[in-house]
């Protein structure tokens, strides 16, 4: 059964008294601003703006608005031991200052922070009014501020610079900050500076932020980071019988997942892929094989048949074009937007797009039927007043790595060799992608050069062309040794790893290198994985602030001095110049090390069989035509 929408009626009582509490505390000349702000009409005006923030449209709703609360599953937090728990509201999270709430690509961010938003207007006496802002419309001619602002006009409250002041210090609105990842990488920085700037000057403004991991602003003082969990398999059957409202048909999915030997089945992670899942499942009751397979006969069914709430049927095309070349423009236009750094799109942007993607396929459409078809017909993108964005992220992100994987060779050794310098990180996602959809340009042009760079920077090298790598215990102390690890956090006594550092020889691994960046990924994972007692070991020795520090939090505190206390160790920072070898004894930090190296060494391997295996086939059909 639909849940009802949030109502305009029930948005009024519920900020009834946040609003009349905003009113008292206002002095004299700020409440003469707010005079025809607070009246019936204005609040009632508020109060349906607000309601707002339950509708959304899903894949499955189709062009129909539904209630978050419909759909909505349950999302749940890591703790330090890795352990997920279970968040309904922003007082469940084990912090009262600032929040980031970090999440990989389709796992829900932008709506749980939607259910966040409407939990805050249903705290009763506790209410505050959630502000929620999509940074995605955050740009150079547009600043943090000057967005924020717009939203509290949009909503219908009055602004300037005082009563933006006022509002912030009544500790009655919640700033709902969606999609830092968002932001164009030009100016990230730049908002970063903005919203510390905010978190300084008005401490009583609580802000919530989601954001991909990796996107710089984790890397903030002024918030506290939380992971979002994955689901599992135990989540798949009642999360689906919630998407889906047919307790029979979730069963059927969920058992299909289970008893299915697809690469995917491990991937199946994430809301995104689960509603994904469902629309390529109804059309053929089979699990994909591969992502590749996946996002084929995804693009297929959004071409065709889309809106499932109502049966399939097939609408009607506007575009000439047969799918095959449907898809390949499509795959130009999102690596061509990519190029770009596009993440939304004026007119203007998308005509630039289709015309590099045109002559690029040397495929000839009218622009406007096929954004027409790619936007009403399809639904791979979507319009918002004057602007364009795709679906979802991952849908640019993987038909863009689609063209690189079926283009020609050339091309794939041009890409990829631009892609060897620190530009792999504006790229991160669409590499991924390629790792399985590309797997030989990926390997030859890409991994396996980078991964000669790598061993080389530490060291290490090997006899011949292939086999794995020979190491002595002295190289392993020497990696030990140039490793740095920085902490921060304290949370019930332990401390947390901030970022890992290769320092030394290894220092050029820093920034420019992809290898060395998952050289830091598994020890960073393998650290955690080791009992934290290990960690502290080795700050007891280094830093005796730190043991000062500690041995306050151990001692009974008095009554009212925790939050103080825990507020300190929240801010500070503890640097360690080195991961020393004693630290790690007990946990054999030269068997830690050394299985990363193996693992690398393992997939350099790999990725070398697969070359060697399409040179072999070349060769064998070149037989063929002589």
């Amino acid at each position: 059964m639909a849940t009802e929408f949030l109502t305009t009626s029930t948005v009024m009582k519920l900020i009834e008294k946040p609003m009349a509490s905003i009113y008292a505390m206002a002095q004299d000349q700020t409440r003469k601003k707010l005079k025809l702000w607070h009246n019936e009409q204005n609040i009632k005006k508020i109060s349906k703006n607000l309601a707002t923030i339950d509708k959304v449209k899903t894949l499955i709703s189709g062009d129909n608005e539904q209630s978050i609360l419909d759909f909505y599953y349950p999302a749940r937090i890591l703790d330090q031991k890795k352990e997920a728990s279970r968040v309904d509201s922003i007082d469940h999270f084990p912090s009262r200052g600032n929040i980031i709430i970090e999440g990989t690509i389709g796992q829900g961010k932008s709506i749980f922070l939607r259910y966040l938003s409407i939990q805050e207007l249903r705290r009763g006496e506790m209410s505050r009014i959630p502000i929620f802002c999509e940074l995605r419309f955050v740009t150079k001619d547009r600043p943090l501020k000057e967005y924020i602002f717009s939203s509290f006009d949009r909503l219908g409250f009055k602004i300037d610079e005082e009563i933006f002041a006022f509002y912030a210090s009544t500790g009655k609105f919640v700033l709902m900050l969606d999609g830092f990842d968002e932001v164009d990488d030009d100016f990230a920085s730049f908002v970063i500076e903005q919203i510390d700037f905010l978190a300084d000057k008005f401490p009583s403004l609580q802000m919530v932020l989601t954001s991909r991991p990796d996107a710089g602003v984790q890397r903030s003082a002024r918030f506290r980071v939380f992971r979002l969990a994955g689901l599992s398999l135990r989540d798949h059957l009642p999360f689906y019988k919630k998407l889906l409202g047919d307790d029979k048909f979730a069963l059927e999915v969920t058992e299909a997942i289970k008893g299915s030997e697809s690469d995917i089945k491990s991937m199946l992670k994430t809301p995104l892929l689960l509603n994904l899942l469902v629309l390529i499942y109804r059309k053929q009751p089979k699990v994909p094989k591969n992502v590749e397979e996946f996002y084929d006969r995804l693009f297929d069914i959004l071409l065709h048949e889309h809106d499932f709430s109502k049966g399939a049927y097939r609408r009607k095309r506007v575009a000439t074009l047969g799918e095959r070349e449907a898809r390949r423009l499509f795959e130009a236009f999102c690596f061509a937007s990519r190029l770009r750094d596009h993440k939304t799109l004026t007119l203007q942007d998308c005509e630039q797009c289709l015309d590099e993607a045109m002559a690029k396929t040397a495929i000839r459409i009218s622009k406007d039927k096929y954004l027409e078809e790619m936007v009403k017909i399809a639904c791979l993108m979507q319009k918002e007043g004057n602007r364009y964005h795709f679906l979802h992220k991952s849908v640019q992100e993987f038909y863009a790595s689609s063209f690189v994987a079926n283009s020609q060779e050339k091309f794939g050794d041009s890409f990829y060799s631009l892609l060897r310098n620190e530009k792999w990180k504006r790229w991160r996602q669409e590499l991924e992608f390629l790792s399985q959809i590309d797997s030989y340009k990926f390997s030859k042009f890409f991994f396996i050069p980078l991964c000669g760079q790598f061993f080389e920077r530490i060291g290490m090298t090997r006899e011949g062309d292939v086999g794995a790598f020979n190491y002595a215990d002295a190289d392993i102390e020497y990696l030990t040794k140039n490793i740095t690890v920085e902490f921060f956090r304290v949370n019930n006594g332990i401390w947390d790893i901030d970022r890992i550092l290769f320092s030394g020889k290894l220092d050029r691994l820093n920034n420019s290198s992809y290898v060395g960046d998952i050289f830091r990924t598994m020890l960073f994972r393998d650290l955690y994985n080791l009992d934290m007692k290990f960690l502290r070991v080795g700050l007891d020795s280094l830093v005796s602030k730190a043991e000062i520090k500690r041995e306050v939090v151990s001692v009974p505190k008095e009554e009212g001095a925790s939050e103080m206390v825990d507020h300190t160790l929240e801010n500070t920072a503890v640097q360690c110049d080195s991961l020393p070898a004693e630290a790690l004894k007990d946990k054999s930090a030269h068997s830690v090390v050394a299985g990363i190296i193996d693992e690398i060494s393992a997939e350099l391997q790999r990725r070398e069989e697969v070359v060697s295996l399409e040179a072999n086939k070349d060769e064998m059909l070149s037989l063929m035509k002589a």
